[in-house]
């Protein structure tokens, strides 16, 4: 996570130079900085309407973040061949990826995959988010 907060600290500091109040303040809070370099733009920022869906858009990008880095920690103990353990590939799949697929209207269900199927697409995402 270092990164990923390094990653959203450097958007603070650009968001406090360019003086988008919005961003610094959703950033200060969610990065939970004590110490405010401008009281005012935070204050700004505090008092947009857009802080709440915001604020929740970080909060969706860093859980997602995690599932991704879940799946490639557990996913890289398992069998590389397509063929072996398909039901924990399916699982995992279905745990950390859980907004694509699933029976839900908008979501790939994966539950009739056949072995190789859920293989192969095991192996596509690990190489994806790898």
């Amino acid at each position: 996570m270092d990164d990923r907060f390094r990653e959203l600290d450097d958007e603070r500091n650009l968001a406090l130079r360019t003086n988008d109040a919005l961003t610094y303040a959703v950033l200060c809070d969610y990065l939970a900085f004590v110490r405010i370099e401008d009281p005012v733009l935070y204050e700004r920022g505090l008092e947009n309407t857009g802080y709440q869906s915001l604020r929740q858009r970080y909060t969706d990008e860093d859980c997602r973040h995690e599932r991704i880095l879940r799946f490639r920690g557990i996913g890289g103990k398992y069998d590389q061949n397509r063929f072996n353990q398909p039901n924990r590939k399916r699982k995992l799949i279905l745990e950390c990826f859980p907004g694509k697929f699933g029976k839900e209207e908008d979501q790939q269900d994966i539950s009739h995959y056949t072995v190789p199927q859920i293989g192969t697409l095991f192996l596509n995402l690990y190489k994806e988010y790898a």
